[in-house]
C-alpha cells in the first residue's frame, strides 16, 4: 500500500518485507493478516518502535539446469561481481549474469538497483559469445573530414538473437545494416548460437537488395537460414555460409532449387 510513496523504481512482486530484530525475518502472507502488536518486544510499552526493511528480491535462473535461488538485496550499493561472490556454485565456470529481456552481459561493475530486471540468467563461459561491431567515425576538423574505425566490444549469451545486438546499440535496421564476414546480412531472427564466437560484424549503410532463404532438411526439425546479400554472390559462396553457420561438413551437402541440385 505504501511503497509508492516511496518513490522506489521497483515492482511489489519483487520485494520482501522484513522484520530487522528477527535478523532480517522475511514476513510470509500469513504473517501480513497479523495485527502490529504480536511484533512488539514488550506488550506494556506502547511507544516501542519497530523497524521494518523493504528489501529486493533477485531470482537467479541457471541456464543450464533450470534451478533457480532467490537472494535478498539489503545494499542498494551490491554489484553483479558481489552478487555473483554470493553464489554458492559447485562450478566455477558460472561466471556472468545476464537476462531473457536483454540478453547481453552485464558488466561486473554495474550495480544491481540500477537495472530494469530483478531476475536475472546465470550463464557459463561457453554460453556466452563475444560480439564485435566496426563502425565508422566520422569528424571534423579544421574544414576537413576525417574518419576513423572503432570496434565496439561486446558479450551476450548464445540464445540472444541479431535483434538484440540492433535493440543494445540503438541500430534502426531501416538505415543500418550489421554485415557478417563481409558478405551477408542475418535476419534479425538468427540466434547468435550459429555463428562461431568472436563474431565480427560491420555496421553498414548499404541495403542489399537480395533476401535468401536456406532450409537445412537434414533432421526431422528443419532450420532455416535468412540473409539479405548482394546479387553478385555466387552458389559456391552461398554453400559456405550455410554450412558454417548450420555446423555441418561441406562435403556431404550441396544446395537445391526447385528440387534441382545446382
Amino acid at each position: 500500500r505504501y511503497l509508492p510513496d516511496l518513490n522506489l523504481n521497483i515492482s511489489l512482486y519483487n520485494c520482501q518485507l522484513t522484520l530487522s530484530k528477527t535478523d532480517d525475518q522475511i514476513l510470509s502472507e500469513d504473517d501480513f493478516q497479523n495485527p502490529v502488536e504480536i511484533y512488539l518486544s514488550n506488550d506494556d510499552d506502547h511507544d516501542e518502535i519497530i523497524h521494518f526493511r523493504i528489501s529486493v528480491l533477485i531470482k537467479i535462473l541457471k541456464n543450464d539446469d533450470k534451478q533457480e535461488e532467490t537472494f535478498l538485496l539489503k545494499d542498494n550499493t551490491i554489484t553483479i561481481d558481489q552478487l555473483l561472490q554470493q553464489i554458492e556454485m559447485a562450478d566455477d565456470k558460472y561466471q556472468y549474469l545476464t537476462t531473457n529481456d536483454t540478453p547481453k552481459i552485464f558488466s561486473n561493475n554495474q550495480t544491481i538497483l540500477h537495472l530494469n530486471t530483478r531476475n536475472f540468467i546465470l550463464v557459463k563461459e561457453d554460453e556466452t559469445c563475444s560480439v564485435l561491431i566496426d563502425h565508422e567515425n566520422n569528424t571534423s576538423m579544421n574544414e576537413e573530414n576525417t574518419s576513423t574505425t572503432e570496434i565496439l566490444r561486446q558479450r551476450f549469451a548464445k540464445f540472444a538473437k541479431v535483434v538484440n545486438i540492433l535493440k543494445e546499440n540503438n541500430i534502426d535496421h531501416e538505415k543500418q545494416q550489421l554485415l557478417y564476414e563481409n558478405d551477408i546480412v542475418p535476419s534479425e531472427d538468427i540466434e547468435l548460437a550459429m555463428f562461431q564466437s568472436p563474431i565480427h560484424f560491420q555496421l553498414i549503410d548499404t541495403r542489399f537488395s537480395v533476401f535468401i532463404t536456406i532450409i537445412n532438411t537434414d533432421n526431422d526439425n528443419s532450420h532455416s537460414l535468412k540473409f539479405h546479400c548482394s546479387s553478385s554472390i555466387t552458389m559456391k559462396r552461398l554453400l559456405d555460409i550455410a554450412c558454417q553457420l548450420f555446423h555441418i561438413n561441406q562435403h556431404y551437402y550441396y544446395l537445391y532449387y526447385e528440387s534441382r541440385r545446382i
